[in-house]
């Protein structure tokens, strides 16, 4: 009896992995490629960033219950992973029913709170579609943070923590009073988390946040709150690279973006942050069974991140294509150069990094004239002109919001309307950060400058210039350049949802209307685009959503739950214009994003075991994406736009969570997401260069290929013990799989595959779409607590990937530029999960 016993917790630890014991093809299936295609015949024939950024919503759902909405928000969060595939703008965030999710691109930035772990730790949530008492939510989900001072666990807390991870030390205070006789509450809480070197070599990491919430309680019925709250921080990133580089620098962190400046390590990719909000909120407690609540907010800072930019001669950075062994095995070369170039990559750590003294040192030996600078006749400025410079891409904001709800109860039912309103503006524009050496930079477009031929008496096209309101701009540090616009955003919505609960069976309905205005405000009026000054046409977008569920409670302990919904959602601002940096061209066919979503689910509660396995399917329809990305290989060169355009996508699979609590102090847990998330149609992709020469249009056959950039499948299995003096251990087993590489849209266009049948090793290399390496990890984790007369002491301790697994690429993206001929040329980029973690956690409590 006990070796069956035995053997069934290990094949019930072991179950999960089978579950990819059938992998998904990635291949496009030749009928389906050809369906409703154009009638040619095939012959019988970079992206310098990944878009991963803007889809995980980790750590939006860690505080949940459900064993797989804690295990995706924190176990897989560290991998990108898309709890069902939604983005990030499909979820909604919100404090004090205030919602957070930034206007311009629909992302929840979670860092405008960085570091406030003691004030955000228990927010409520609504986990996919569902009724909440703080506001309508969204497909993705919904999590409110209550930041209302009397709410606040009454008390001091003081933390400090340690670990290798993206900072070393952090420390943190919080405390708050509780509602006192006199009827106020206050909560404050403080911060600091650096790292003078991460995880990752050239990283850095500097943080602060504070918070303080202060309520009066006016009677028995009204109170009002007060929240405000920021989170600065300044930190050295990392970018991705290729194999080869990682392969050359033998390890599979090498970070491109840092160099020796003096003997001291200087990132040229720095993003510097500080955007504090501010919250006044009522509380009417009309009744026992109905509230309003009502909140006025601003937000507002700035933001930015740092780049190296550079006027003539090739790309510095070290992994650019060009400064590659492999660049010599192209047939231009013949290899001739290969063997140095390898060996001096291999050898010499100063040809893997910026050559900051190189940057320094043309500065100061670039003795120029500008004749007629700043617009100016007669104005002649002598000086080095700066070719190298760190440009900082500014991101500021100001937002204005109003939101109210009203709920009610009596009997069965809860329901409840409410409203949001808001304002935004956001401002975008380049400064000059360091001139590294030189004395100034002259503000025109180098693509243009160097491609056109300037009319008689003049030294540059007037094209080139990126303000004919200050021809010939001579910039400084701290000064504008480039360009300089203001992203408008007005949104208004009113919502209403309803909760009817039966013995046996809950209905649960609600509807939404939104009316959404935005227009691009030019502050330049750049040479290549006459239209690029001033209020841009003005668009409206009036959007709708409904929903509905139906649990059905058979006994107390089983639960059948079926939700649905439909909506549609305005395009963002970064999705409206074609150029927004240089133009207030808007793109052409905007229609809102239309969106069908359904779960169907069944629960089981006993005392000792919990489990929820659900279905899901969902449909995204006329979506909209536009990327800024560097152009290569047409009429022209220069940064511009690559736009998707009718790009529906397709994303169905199954969710697992199980908790048995095998005996009173042994825990056994198991979450599993199995997703495949596909394009479900053929974009229409246009190309849109800055200068405004290229304007291309194409159909990019992307039926069935996969979205890429996370894994779709992860599962995560472990056992905790509690032991009876108040301390515990575990561990868990994370693997995650069917991860694909983000595709470039452009190799799967007609145009791409011109003269190849489909027999042609070209052929099929334009049409991979890669699927990386299954990847597995360990995790450690133990906790012991004391208490000693009136404190409390808690000290904690996580190791992750306990085994080193440096091999685990858990996201890469093909770059957006190619080679027909050698499709090879222009590899992928990779993210490598990190290795052995550790973080080392204690505080006091009292």
């Amino acid at each position: 009896m006990k070796r069956s016993y035995t053997t069934f917790l290990v094949g019930l630890f072991l179950l999960p992995f089978s579950l990819f014991g059938q992998e998904i093809q990635d291949t496009l299936p030749k009928e389906d490629f050809l369906d409703d295609a154009p009638e040619i015949v095939l012959s019988e024939s970079e992206l310098e960033e990944s878009d991963a950024t803007i889809g995980t919503i980790s750590g939006i759902l860690t505080s949940s219950r459900d064993r797989y909405q804690s295990t995706a928000g924190y176990q897989f969060g560290a991998t990108r992973y898309r709890i069902k595939g939604f983005t990030s703008e499909q979820g909604s965030v919100t404090i004090n029913g205030i919602p957070m999710n930034d206007p311009e691109t629909g992302w929840a930035s979670f860092s405008l709170w960085g570091g406030l772990n003691d004030v955000t730790r228990y927010p409520g949530l609504v986990a996919g579609i569902g009724f909440s008492e703080h506001t309508y939510g969204n497909v993705g989900g919904l999590v409110n943070y209550n930041m209302q001072a009397s709410q606040m666990r009454k008390g001091t807390r003081i933390t400090y923590s340690y670990g290798n991870r993206n900072y070393t030390h952090r420390a943190m205070v919080t405390y708050n009073s509780g509602l006192m006789k006199n009827g106020w509450a206050f909560s404050l809480s403080g911060s600091r988390r650096m790292a003078q070197e991460g995880y990752v070599e050239g990283t850095f990491y500097d943080a602060w946040s504070y918070f303080l919430a202060v309520e009066k309680k006016i009677n028995d019925n009204h109170s009002l709150n007060f929240v405000g709250f920021g989170a600065p921080r300044e930190y050295g990133r990392a970018s991705a690279s290729t194999q080869e580089a990682y392969d050359l620098a033998g390890t599979n962190y090498y970070n491109p973006n840092w160099g020796y400046q003096n003997g001291e390590k200087r990132n040229a990719n720095v993003g510097k942050y500080h955007q504090p909000f501010f919250a006044l909120t009522h509380y009417w407690k009309i009744s026992d069974k109905s509230d309003l609540r009502t909140s006025a907010s601003y937000l507002f800072g700035r933001g930015g991140s740092t780049s190296l930019n550079w006027v003539n001669g090739d790309d510095p950075r070290p992994d650019y294509y060009k400064n590659m062994p492999s660049y010599y095995t192209w047939s231009k070369y013949n290899n001739e150069g290969y063997e140095e170039a390898l060996a001096d990559w291999q050898s010499n750590e100063s040809r893997r990094q910026l050559d900051w003294n190189k940057f320094y040192t043309t500065n100061r030996n670039r003795l120029d004239i500008i004749e007629n600078a700043d617009n100016t006749p007669g104005n002649t400025v002598i000086g080095n002109r700066s070719n190298y410079i760190i440009q900082e891409r500014r991101n500021d904001k100001k937002q204005i919001n109003f939101n109210s709800i009203f709920n009610q109860s009596f009997g069965n039912v809860i329901w409840n309307v409410g409203m949001n309103a808001s304002v935004y503006k956001g401002y975008q524009f380049t400064t000059v950060v360091d001139l590294l050496g030189g004395d100034y930079y002259l503000d025109i477009d180098k693509y243009i400058a160097q491609d056109s031929i300037p009319e008689i008496g003049e030294r540059y096209p007037i094209e080139s210039q990126n303000d004919l309101n200050n021809i010939n701009n001579v910039v400084c540090e701290g000064e504008k350049f480039g360009y300089d616009y203001v992203a408008n955003i007005n949104k208004i919505e009113a919502f209403g949802q309803i909760n009817y609960s039966l013995p046996k069976l809950e209905l649960m309905a609600g509807a939404k209307i939104a009316n959404t205005t935005l227009w691009r405000t030019g502050k330049m009026k750049n040479g290549a685009h006459a239209d690029s000054y001033g209020d841009s046409e003005k668009l409206n977008f009036f959007d709708f959503s409904i929903k509905g569920g139906i649990t059905f409670k058979a006994d107390g302990r089983n639960y059948i739950i079926l939700n649905a919904l439909y909506q549609t959602d305005a395009p963002t601002f970064r999705n409206s214009f074609e150029t927004a940096r240089t133009s207030n061209r808007t793109v052409d066919g905007l229609v809102s994003r239309k969106v069908f979503a359904t779960d169907f689910s069944y629960n089981l509660r006993l005392p000792t075991f919990r489990t929820r396995i659900s279905v899901f399917y969902s449909k995204n329809k006329d979506d909209i994406s536009v990327r800024n990305v560097y152009i290569e290989g047409r009429s022209d060169v220069g940064y511009g736009s690559y736009i998707w355009k009718g790009l529906d996508r397709v994303q169905y699979g199954y969710e697992l969570g199980l908790d048995w609590n095998i005996t009173p102090n042994l825990e056994y847990n198991l979450a599993a997401g199995i997703g495949n998330y596909l394009y479900a149609n053929r974009p229409t992709i246009e190309i849109v260069s800055d200068n405004g020469v290229t304007n291309d249009t194409d159909i990019s056959y992307l039926k069935n290929y996969h979205l890429g950039g996370y894994p779709q499948s992860a599962i995560a299995t472990g056992m905790r013990y509690n032991g009876k003096r108040y301390w515990f251990a575990g561990f868990t087993v994370n693997y995650f799989a069917d991860i694909y590489t983000d595709i470039f849209p452009e190799k799967h266009t007609l145009d791409a595959f011109e003269g190849y049948t489909t027999e042609h090793n070209n052929y099929a290399k334009l049409t991979y779409q890669e699927k990386l390496k299954n990847g597995m990890t360990v995790d450690l984790f133990a906790g012991k607590s004391w208490k000693i007369n009136d404190y409390y002491i808690a000290l904690n301790a996580n190791v992750s990937n306990v085994f080193n697994n440096t091999d685990f690429a858990f996201t890469g993206f093909e770059q957006y530029r190619f080679d027909k001929e050698n499709p090879d040329r222009f590899p992928s980029k990779y993210s490598y999960m990190y290795g052995t973690q550790f973080f080392i956690n204690l505080n006091l409590r009292f």
